[in-house]
């Protein structure tokens, strides 16, 4: 990726200075101004006629660069330089208490007319693009790359505006505490739109043509917490005497799932919102104060005995708390987030470690993403390749196509997103950024990718609906 007539050597860790350019097609392309040059805060420096005393450095540039890849959207010389000054635990220390970047939706991505092709292609541009600019210079890195994680197995389709709010949503929570997370997705209405949980109702005289929807309940479980089949600590699956392996849970445990889940709605508020907000983002989802929308009856999911007469919300807090507390959700979570951010295959140590941490933060707390990223970037299995040559063989994981076009432009110390002239952001091979199909993915070790025959995460898919 070069300017038009100019060549230039991409930079490399070893290298001493960020490239620059004074290609006259760069300041032309207004987009992407500057795309070769460094922040100014990059420049060095003019000599004071001083020299200054040698600052030893805390990593190499290598495990710098190699850091950089598991912690951000892409090395930069600035980046580099920074954790080699800083060391890798108090570079994260430092991520940590950033607070994170949010978009704001301008009004033409909020109300727009929905038969103007032009008008609908402006306004859902709107949150890939917003996306790639915090990639690109977003202070938060690591923040927005755990967002990016969780996303590849927690995704939704919506509109224009609603997927803003459900990513910003996940900016709040991909540092937060995983139950917190799970709250508030269960109420986000996005989510609750795309697996259709504001239409979730029981059948009853009143409402003859209803029934329990169980789109959410399922992935709730399947995709987003506890997965379906046992698992140690360290991700081994549980087995029984014939050498099977052990379900999670039930069809029934499921359809009590979805009847703990009936009666909640999309926000009602005066004015009402834009039909291009039909789902009235970012206000969550609300109990339906109709007496029929809501089964409140008792109810029992894995074991669990949810109490008849409980509200909407009490039946909400029980099935997240009962969710929090089994035994599946620690290395369920870890393994993707080990996956996502450091290693397509993990050994079981490595994740039993991980999953001990979010069992417990040390200070009794469950689910707590900051000490559980901490430790998937600081385990000694994660740094143990900083030194050239010493990795096991197999270990990484291979660039899904945002995360190498995200590293190619943050290397090249471009701005903002590079576009072609139809307006949509440069070429990702069929994956964009908070435009999902509308199905769920699940990205597995294991499979090829769909768009290389090299083994690697892949996405699954799951139908709705």
């Amino acid at each position: 990726m070069v300017c038009p007539g100019q060549s230039v050597q991409p930079w490399r860790p070893h290298d001493s200075a960020p490239i620059t350019s004074n290609c006259p097609e760069c300041s032309r392309h207004g987009d992407v101004a500057g795309r070769l040059r460094p922040a100014p805060e990059e420049l060095p420096a003019a000599s004071s006629g001083q020299v200054k005393p040698v600052v030893a450095e805390k990593m190499s540039a290598y495990a710098a660069a190699r850091a950089a890849d598991q912690v951000s959207f892409g090395a930069t010389p600035a980046l580099v330089a920074q954790m080699q000054q800083m060391g890798l635990e108090a570079w994260i220390d430092q991520q940590l208490a950033l607070p994170p970047s949010i978009i704001s939706a301008p009004r033409y991505v909020i109300d727009y007319v929905r038969n103007d092709p032009q008008a609908e292609s402006k306004a859902r541009r709107f949150a890939p693009d917003s996306f790639y600019t915090l990639a690109m210079i977003g202070p938060d890195q690591l923040r927005l790359r755990v967002n990016w994680a969780m996303q590849q197995f927690v995704p939704a389709a919506s509109d224009a505006y609603p997927i803003v709010e459900y990513f910003n949503m996940f900016q709040r929570n991909a540092l937060g505490n995983y139950g917190t997370f799970l709250r508030e997705l269960s109420v986000d209405p996005a989510m609750g739109a795309f697996l259709s949980n504001n239409q979730n109702r029981p059948r009853s005289t009143q409402c003859p043509d209803c029934a329990p929807n169980e789109n959410w309940a399922r992935e709730l479980m399947q995709l987003f917490s506890i997965g379906v089949v046992q698992l140690n600590t360290d991700g081994t699956i549980k087995r029984d005497a014939k050498d099977k392996p052990m379900e999670t849970y039930t069809q029934k445990d499921v359809e009590e799932l979805a009847r703990a889940f009936t009666g909640w709605r999309l926000a009602q508020t005066t004015p009402p919102p834009p039909d291009t907000n039909w789902q009235n983002a970012p206000n969550p989802m609300e109990p339906d104060p109709w007496e029929f929308a809501r089964d409140s009856g008792a109810k029992t999911v894995l074991g669990t005995r949810f109490a008849a007469g409980q509200s909407a919300r009490q039946d909400l807090e029980t099935a997240i708390s009962m969710l929090m507390a089994h035994p599946n959700i620690a290395p369920f979570v870890s393994l993707r987030l080990i996956q996502h951010l450091v290693t397509s295959n993990p050994s079981p140590q490595y994740l039993g470690r991980v999953a001990s941490v979010f069992r417990n933060n040390g200070q009794g707390v469950v689910g707590d993403m900051k000490a559980t990223v901490k430790a998937v970037l600081l385990d000694p299995e994660a740094r143990r390749g900083d030194v050239p040559g010493t990795d096991r063989a197999g270990f990484g994981k291979l660039r899904e196509p945002v995360l190498f076009i995200t590293a190619a432009m943050r290397g090249l110390g471009c701005r903002t997103a590079l576009k072609w002239n139809d307006g949509n952001s440069f070429g990702t091979r069929g994956q964009s950024p908070l435009q999902p199909p509308k199905r769920v993915q699940l990205l597995l070790a294991d499979r090829p990718r769909p768009w290389q025959q090299l083994t690697g995460p892949r996405a699954e898919a799951g139908h709705h609906g």
